[in-house]
């Protein structure tokens, strides 16, 4: 290790040198030198107080010592920038330089870190503080650290050095300062910091404190002027403060972390994390309930957490999407209709969470024989199941709101006819397992008239539909005239069996509770009890009692119930959530009253009374403010069954952090600004349900909403356990994904190669080495994964693009520790991704396409696409709630915006969104477009990465905006219409459950109509589709070359010889055409050889 001694007019230091892995010229090497600041910070206030930075060497003298063991001339070295730390904690005494030295000296800057922990003998070598000294070395012993906070080490001396029982001693040891301490080896431990004066008789210079080499580092870091990474003990830096402040500079990527529960994916993300020591948000199973997006910069730009509450809006404004009232409702519409089922009508739970129709298939043969016994009720009868089948043959998404509401139509329908016939014998006749367990009794009684038994003499062979069903239209008939003697058929035991399908009242009570406070993996009452009195326990019937009767009243007590009645135990149980939140909110603002020094503070709303953000600063959090912080991420086991977390009221978090070091160093090395990660609630385990696509879309929405571009998705990584099992979740996972954003590049990452016995330096490629490949990693390459991708919408050439791309670019990490290939999977996925591979396919082709495009055949194409795109645009609204009609209608009418984003994606910006990638995405559609280009890959990538561009921005789309290219064409199908957006003249609506408000909205959404009624319009948008596609291909083409050359260092190196070699055999004089060609015809040569 070279030391180097810093003098001043003052006095002098030791200080250490360091290597910095940067040289932007030749002539040069760069290096870092730090020393301790307080022999030198009242010099720094003259430096800058007379403005004389750029002549640093006039104040301060460095004897830098090369490999021949000379000093380096003053003239061969220059001070390019420094760091002094204005910090009074003796841990931040810390001062650097960063110089460059001409590179015909030759300096070990190598620094290797020491691991050990625990006492170990020292040296530390250095410059007394006498002229003309030459470097001393003192051997001791580290002393017991006293001081786990603040990175202050001390050691004792055992070297009789110099001692003659003076004051004076300590001249010797200032020169020591900011000397190197060093371990076994001479591996770096810290630099020496300050010498405390205290005597018992003895040398009172014998123990010597020193700051710890990782605090020192970091400390630099953390004010923005290195990024530095330790492999294999070694540091490797870089100097970053004189970087570019300019934001439209900068590269980010964004990737969305997903994964079954227990995946690992906050481990994963935590090593990433500067300050993951602060941020726990890992647990075994489901830990995230908001979606958290972490904000990773390589500077220190701000090390905090955002944490925006929901609020307690009804859902029906503008912030429906953050009501916590809403959001629980929604969690628990499907067990609602289990208990309404259940509690009201008798009939038994069934699986409607995998079966959404079960319900109305156990009684869908019940209705069709009602419909043929009681005329009265026909209508109603096929009106309702003629909705409930519209709806599930409908092929667009389907969502739990919409289920609710058919079976509130059901329910409907089922009191109608509980009231035209008799209660007990409806309560028989529904109830399928019921009237089994009672011809079961009927076999023991043996206790019937020979007219009763030959009504029963059916039930034999029974067990098939067809039987069952045609034995119901028997006993209907028979019980409707006899079902007051019904004891008397299927004994005494009747009453008991069906009293076994009855609820009691405290059952009742019991189940709606359990229902409403404890929605697994979304909201559990209990967590919040550490915000109340100690030994308190929440009660809901404290909360909301009245709320709780009148549910009550609708469920169990009335006869029957109207649609308006159904429909009001949303807003009852809505009502009931906003005042459980209220009263969570109360005692949230006690808590802060009385923990006021957690280095947290907190946002309120409008008008005052509740939180609506809480902030938490890194820098001053204390361990209550850290244990508040991963109560927001995560719920915390607290031991006897007991949970405490905020996570059930919270909408989002956002944290802004620095990435961990190792990754800083790699980001800045690929010259990156940052890496995000959205952690997202409900997509950990990716099923075949009803509201997943819908979360994903809304999410992806709201990132694009925010206005920020750099947090927007453009990677996908699965994490999954190498010791879990084959991933055959992909099979549902790969296809929703590129079902929704079918642009993105998706990233396969194996957690937990150090169960499998992976050494912490192994380099891991399962792409070339076939034989050390895992289960669960050859599952990517069977004929397995190979099902997977059919069902994918894309070409087969475009298959087999994603699928290759797929298996090079696999993952192997360890989430718990720092294993060398968590660093070789992050660089080669995340150059993956600034290289647009997958997107970038064939750049010298995209020439030839480009004059394609003039094509007349491939406008005529783009204008049957286009189609078709804005057929898919359509919105039915023949069975749409009133209160959506109104919501849209009024919006559109009143010139407020085009169309509502509530419950459901009507605004147009999200419509014509959502519609392009259903089209644009399916070779199904694109294959006729596709195959006048050869059926190019480009081309198919391409049709979906210009969707932004031709749609134009959403928000110009959404207030009918000139400034939008695509809504001014837009405009044109309306010129002759007497409807039209934003007109508020015309049409007239009486009131929200007006016919006319459908009509409106279904006349101007009649997008087939107004084309065919304005073809030219077409035309339009044709030529607009076009031009539009042209610009990405020239622009992709740059792009992709520039990315390529920029981080593929083998091809850029090879260019760089190319292009030498060509300027020495003929001239650097040359025109840039005529080199281009000269090279064009080498490599012509080189691949015909």
């Amino acid at each position: 290790m070279q030391i180097v001694k810093i003098s001043t007019f003052e006095g002098q230091c030791s200080g250490i040198i360091i290597s910095c892995n940067e040289s932007s010229e030749k002539e040069y090497n760069y290096y870092l030198i730090i020393t301790v600041a307080h022999l030198c910070k009242d010099l720094f206030e003259k430096i800058e107080y007379n403005k004389e930075k750029k002549n640093i060497k006039n104040y301060i003298y460095f004897d830098i010592l090369n490999a021949e063991n000379n000093i380096i001339s003053v003239n061969d070295y220059e001070v390019e920038d420094y760091f002094v730390s204005n910090s009074l904690l003796k841990e931040d005494d810390i001062l650097c330089f960063y110089v460059k030295i001409k590179n015909t000296h030759l300096i070990d800057g190598k620094l290797i870190v020491s691991n050990s922990s625990s006492l170990v003998d020292v040296l530390t070598e250095g410059f007394p503080n006498i002229s003309d000294s030459q470097i001393i070395g003192l051997k001791g012993t580290v002393c017991k650290k006293t001081d786990e906070i603040n990175h202050i080490f001390s050691y004792r001396i055992y070297d009789d050095y110099h001692y003659y029982g003076t004051i004076s001693d300590l001249i010797v040891m200032e020169g020591l300062s900011g000397a190197p301490v060093l371990a076994e080896n001479n591996r770096i431990l810290g630099i020496n910091q300050s010498i405390p004066y205290f005597s018992n008789g003895e040398n009172p210079f014998k123990i010597v404190n020193y700051i710890a080499i990782n605090h020192i580092l970091d400390f630099i870091r953390e004010n923005n002027c290195i990024v530095y990474s330790i492999i294999d003990d070694v540091i490797k830096l870089q100097w970053i403060k004189r970087k570019s402040k300019n934001n439209d500079s900068k590269k980010s990527i964004s990737a969305m972390v997903i994964g079954g529960s227990g995946a690992g994916k906050s481990s994963f993300i935590s090593q990433f994390i500067y300050d993951n020591d602060m941020i726990d948000s890992s647990g075994d199973g489901q830990t995230t309930r908001s979606d958290v997006i972490y904000n990773l910069s390589v500077k220190n730009n701000g090390r905090r957490a955002y944490i925006f509450l929901l609020n307690d809006s009804n859902g029906v404004s503008k912030d429906e999407n953050r009501s916590f009232p809403l959001k629980c409702f929604n969690n628990i519409k499907l067990e609602l209709i289990i208990f309404i089922f259940k509690c009201r009508y008798h009939i038994p739970e069934y699986d409607v969470f995998n079966d959404n129709y079960i319900y109305f298939k156990k009684i869908y043969y019940f209705f069709e024989m009602i419909k043929q016994k009681e005329k009265s009720l026909e209508k109603d009868i096929e009106s309702t199941l003629k909705k409930f089948n519209d709806f599930i043959l409908d092929n667009l998404e389907k969502d739990n709101n919409e289920l609710y509401e058919r079976y509130i139509d059901i329910f409907v329908l089922l009191d109608k006819i509980k009231e035209k016939i008799k209660p007990e014998f409806f309560e028989i006749i529904i109830n399928n397992n019921l009237i089994m367990d009672l011809l079961e009794q009927h076999e023991v009684a043996k206790i019937i008239s020979d007219e009763d038994e030959k009504c029963m003499n059916s039930f034999e062979g029974c067990g098939e539909i067809d039987n069952f069903n045609e034995l119901l239209s028997e006993l209907y008939d028979y019980f409707r005239e006899n079902i007051d003697h019904y004891k008397n058929i299927f004994g005494e035991k009747s009453e008991e069996i069906i009293g076994k399908y009855n609820i009691s009242n405290e059952q009742y009570d019991k189940e709606l509770n359990k229902i409403l406070l404890y929605q697994n993996g979304n909201f559990e009452l209990d967590e919040f009890e550490f915000l109340y009195k100690k030994h308190k326990t929440i009660s809901l019937a404290d909360i909301s009692n009245s709320e709780l009767e009148c549910i009550k009243k609708i469920i169990l007590t009335n006869k029957s119930n109207t649609r308006n009645e159904f429909n009001s135990i949303e807003e009852i149980i809505k009502k009931i959530y906003k005042n459980i939140y209220n009263d969570i909110q109360n005692k949230l603002l006690e808590y802060f009253k009385v923990n006021c020094h957690l280095g947290v503070s907190i946002n309120k709303n409008g008008n005052g009374d509740k939180i609506s953000s809480i902030q938490f600063d890194f820098e001053y959090l204390t361990s209550d403010g850290i244990d508040l912080l991963n109560c927001c991420l995560k719920v915390n086991d607290t031991g006897g069954n007991k949970k405490k977390s905020l996570t059930a009221i919270i909408d989002k978090v956002k944290i802004y952090g620095m990435l961990s070091n190792d990754y800083a160093y790699l980001a800045n090395e690929l010259s990156l600004d940052s890496i995000i990660f959205h952690d997202t609630r409900g997509l950990d385990h990716i099923e075949k349900g009803v509201d997943k696509k819908m979360q994903l879309r809304n999410y992806l929405t709201n990132i694009e909403e925010s206005r920020s571009t750099r947090e927007r998705i453009d990677s996908v990584f699965y994490i999954k356990k190498l010791d879990s099992g084959r991933p055959t979740e992909l099979e549902n996972t790969i296809p929703f994904i590129y079902d929704i954003i079918p642009n993105v590049p998706f990233f396969c990452i194996f957690t937990g190669i150090d169960i499998l016995g992976y050494k912490k330096n192994s380099i891991i490629n399962w792409y070339e080495d076939t034989d050390t490949r895992p289960n669960s990693v050859k599952y990517l390459f069977s004929k397995d994964i190979d099902k997977v991708f059919e069902k994918l919408s894309c070409s087969q050439i475009r298959k087999d693009i994603v699928k290759e791309y797929l298996r090079k670019n696999i993952g192997a990490f360890c989430a718990i520790d720092k294993y060398k290939s968590n660093l070789v999977s992050a660089k080669k996925i995340i150059k993956s991704i600034l290289m647009r591979e997958i997107g970038s396919i064939d750049i010298f082709e995209q020439k030839e396409l480009i004059d394609k495009l003039k094509d007349n055949v491939v406008k005529k194409e783009a204008k049957r696409l286009l189609f078709i795109f804005f057929s898919r645009c359509v919105v039915n609204w023949k069975y749409a709630h009133w209160r959506t009609i109104n919501s849209n209608s009024v919006r559109i009418h009143k010139k407020e915006v085009l169309g509502y984003w509530g419950t459901y994606r009507h605004r147009w910006d999200l419509i014509f969104n959502d519609a392009y990638i259903d089209i644009f995405k399916d070779d199904k559609y694109t294959s006729s477009f596709c195959k006048l280009f050869n059926n190019s890959a480009v081309i198919e990538s391409a049709l979906i990465n210009i969707r932004e561009d031709f749609l134009g921005d959403s928000q110009y789309i959404r207030s009918y905006n000139d400034n939008n290219k695509f809504i001014k064409v837009l405009k044109l199908l309306y010129k002759n219409c007497k409807n039209h957006p934003f007109d508020d003249k015309n049409a007239k609506f009486k009131n929200s459950g007006d016919i006319e408000a459908k009509e409106y909205l279904q006349e101007i959404q009649d997008f087939p109509k107004l084309i065919k009624d304005n073809p030219l319009v077409l035309e339009e948008f044709a030529k607009l589709f076009i031009d539009t596609l042209r610009e990405y291909l020239n622009r992709n083409m740059a792009y992709g070359l520039n990315d390529v050359i920029k981080y593929n260092k083998a091809l850029a190196e090879a260019g760089y010889k190319i292009n030498m070699e060509v300027e020495r055999l003929f001239g650097k004089t040359m025109q840039i055409e005529e080199k281009t060609n000269i090279i064009m015809n080498i490599i012509k040569c080189i691949q015909e050889q």
